[in-house]
């Protein structure tokens, strides 16, 4: 496609520039946004240390670092970055969102939980969050709030593939929670009502 192919320019563009000047701080920062988003996340990880060596007070430039950390099995580390990112930049949602996936990945669900709910405090109509904090719930036992998390999907977003997603794992959710209310048993029986009949006649449901 068009864009992949400008994609892969941008690489060659960036690293011919670092090639050139291997203090440009722009093309390490951009080739390590670019590697990441590629998962390519082991080639990211020292351009965007360079980037961070090389300007420190730039919170995007630990963001990447966090991530190339975390998409490389190295959740210590990610932690750590991305605690710097929001050292220089509070504001930083997306440092927040990797972090509360560093933490579980540490076994620490009360901290995710606590970076999730930031997140969803600036902004609540962020629906991968507002999922994951339902699935964090549902993991802790806390059926209710999961079943809130996953109802405030559904309600945003009933016809997108997040408002789908949320609505098949309150089925998951009832099946699991011996004393569900009513009209939760209800509605999972709605849903996988539904799901049963498009199966069925082929359609989406």
């Amino acid at each position: 496609s068009n864009e992949a192919g400008h994609w892969k320019d941008s690489e060659s563009l960036y690293r011919r520039a670092i090639a050139g000047d291997p203090q440009n701080l722009v093309a390490h920062y951009e080739l390590a946004r670019y590697l990441n988003a590629e998962g390519r996340h082991a080639e990211a990880e020292p351009h965007a240390r360079e980037a961070v060596r090389l300007l420190p007070r730039w919170s995007d430039a630990y963001l990447h670092l966090g991530l190339a950390e975390l998409g490389q099995g190295k959740p210590d580390a990610a932690v750590n970055s991305l605690h710097r990112s929001l050292a220089r930049n509070p504001g930083q949602l997306d440092a927040r969102r990797l972090l509360a996936r560093a933490f579980l990945a540490l076994d620490r669900p009360a901290a995710a939980r606590v970076q999730l709910e930031h997140v969803l405090t600036a902004q609540p109509g962020d629906l991968q969050s507002r999922l994951e904090l339902g699935d964090l719930a549902a993991s802790q036992g806390d059926h209710a709030a999961a079943w809130h998390s996953y109802a405030l999907v559904v309600g945003i977003a009933r016809e997108l593939p997040q408002g789908r997603a949320a609505a098949e794992r309150r089925v998951k959710l009832v099946e699991d929670w011996p004393d569900a209310p009513p009209a939760a048993r209800q509605q999972a029986r709605r849903v996988a009502g539904l799901a049963g009949h498009g199966a069925a006649d082929g359609s989406a449901p």
